[in-house]
């Protein structure tokens, strides 16, 4: 599936991924004609009915993608959050994504546990660029014998910082670099600048 999601996007098109919360909901995505799965952190958590808030244990949040993959021909993407914990913890939780048949992991760099991205006044602190780097870079090697794509998330617009430090990131070996910010018609996100990364920049559009 990873050698699927991969190709599809190298093909240069719109690659069009709809947010799931469960097989059955991902099946409906699936016939309506998406070219893969966004297994979302906020939706998993809502189903629980929990806030998007890293109350959702591991365990919980892999089962449930298990049993999405288990259900669809399509790739899945797995919003990781900040991947519970620091990069030892990343490490450990991308491999078993791997391994159940992910397509691709997001890892964001706010700090664990975070608040969501949509409450307004909410806790939105990153961590350091450095220890970001670390927690992608382990996420690349756990994932490598997969094929798995990872997406390197910041959200440094979220946390009123002005553009996200893309260069900074650059040195990892993240396939993907995701901006998240609160788009509006007289604010439109900035570009990731000059296509001179490894990484290319993913802007899934459903709120996560």
């Amino acid at each position: 599936m990873a050698n699927a999601l991969r190709d599809k996007i190298a093909g240069g098109g719109l690659v069009t991924l709809m947010a799931a919360h469960n097989p059955l909901s991902a099946r409906l995505a699936e016939e309506a004609g998406f070219d893969g799965i966004w297994a979302s952190g906020f939706e998993l958590s809502a189903a629980y009915g929990l806030p998007d808030a890293s109350l959702l244990s591991f365990t919980q949040h892999l089962d449930m993608t298990r049993a999405i993959i288990e259900q669809v021909t399509v790739p899945l993407v797995a919003d990781l959050d900040t991947g519970y914990g620091n990069a030892i913890n990343v490490g450990h939780v991308v491999g078993a994504y791997a391994r159940a048949g992910s397509a691709a992991v997001v890892i964001e760099d706010k700090t664990f546990p975070k608040d969501t991205s949509l409450l307004p006044g909410a806790r939105q602190e990153l961590v350091r660029v450095a220890e970001f780097q670390g927690k992608i870079e382990a996420a690349c090697e756990a994932g490598a014998g997969h094929d798995l794509l990872v997406i390197a998330r910041t959200e440094a617009l979220i946390a009123d910082l002005g553009a996200p430090p893309m260069p900074r990131l650059a040195p990892t070996s993240s396939s993907f670099i995701r901006s998240r910010g609160r788009r509006t018609r007289s604010s439109p996100l900035p570009s990731a600048g000059p296509a001179r990364f490894r990484s290319s920049s993913c802007r899934p559009p459903i709120p996560t």
